[in-house]
């Protein structure tokens, strides 16, 4: 690892051409080396068709046709890694060696990519840790054996004690995790409720009537999750009379009341209560870490709406 570190501004493509310029130029006397050294330097930069790693990166987004920041010289934040590594294997970038440990925390939110680069960036040790079971971003099974290869030095700290959720929300979670070591803590509270509906009013019905009783009762936070933002202005249409307040990339802290938003925002957040509107009944039959997500941001209550099969839907569940 250390070796590799060293020569990681070295390996890169401009430092190699400059390398091999130089060597090239010996066969001139001394005294012309520089000067040739330049000019076979800049013929075979000419001849490589490369001008800067931000230019590479736009040009690879454009042959994919991924879309991307138009501003001159701005990258969004998706695009630094990536963009990163661009730079790393074409102008080079010298590693940091100062910090000696970094703390990685909530290792699902980042991609093996990510994980490549810092650990070039920063030679060395690490802690790692994190749920592997709230990764929304890839469906990789064995990504905790490819990050060992992908950062060696390292440390990595799994997460397998819920301390967020009672025992019996976490007892529910568990079926969507292949996570067979996850445990809950001994603090009990309801059962899950599970609502299976055949027909919108009937939801529209039984959710009003779980808004209700959460505005009499002493918790503070309701979160609606749902798994489309079609769903979620559906839901913001059907509580109309009600205050609900949508979280989402606008949003900058979380408030009291019933927020509405999707498992992608609401990753990180806690709720006293937990509703998730819009399941489709073999969803329950699955391994799937956007549901034990959802589930496990209720602090003690969690309902699921279930559609039955050959339900009426009216095209809004």
């Amino acid at each position: 690892m250390e070796k590799v570190n060293i020569t990681l501004s070295e390996s890169a493509l401009f430092v190699r051409t400059k390398q091999l310029a130089r060597q090239l130029s010996k066969i001139v006397p001394e005294n012309d080396q520089n000067h040739i050294s330049e000019a076979i330097e800049k013929e075979l930069l000419s001849r490589l068709q490369i001008t800067t790693s931000l230019n590479e990166y736009v040009n690879f987004l454009t042959s994919k046709k991924i879309p991307f920041n138009q501003n001159k010289n701005k990258i969004d934040y998706a695009d630094l890694f990536p963009y990163l590594y661009f730079k790393m294997n074409i102008e080079g970038i010298l590693p940091n060696r100062q910090i000696k440990h970094i703390v990685i925390d909530e290792m699902q939110d980042y991609s093996l990519l990510h994980f490549y680069v810092l650990d070039r960036l920063f030679p060395c040790q690490k802690t790692i840790c994190g749920d592997v079971n709230q990764d929304l971003l890839t469906s990789e099974m064995n990504f905790l054996e490819r990050l060992q290869t992908v950062v060696s030095n390292n440390r990595v700290v799994t997460f397998n004690t819920s301390y967020r959720s009672s025992y019996e929300i976490i007892k529910f979670a568990k079926q969507f995790t292949a996570n067979n070591a996850l445990t809950p803590i001994e603090r009990h509270n309801k059962e899950v409720e599970l609502n299976y509906i055949d027909h919108q009013q009937e939801k529209q019905e039984k959710l009003t009537k779980i808004i209700e009783r959460f505005e009499s009762s002493a918790h503070k936070t309701c979160g609606i999750i749902c798994q489309t933002w079609d769903e979620v202005a559906k839901i913001e249409k059907s509580l109309s009379s009600y205050e609900v307040t949508r979280f989402g990339k606008q949003s900058t802290a979380m408030t009291e009341g019933i927020i509405v938003t999707t498992p992608q925002y609401a990753k990180g957040l806690e709720f006293d209560q937990v509703i998730l509107t819009d399941i489709r009944k073999e969803q329950l039959s699955s391994k799937s870490n956007l549901l034990y997500t959802s589930c496990s941001r209720a602090l003690h209550e969690l309902t699921l709406f279930i559609l039955n099969d050959g339900g009426e839907t009216d095209g809004n569940i």
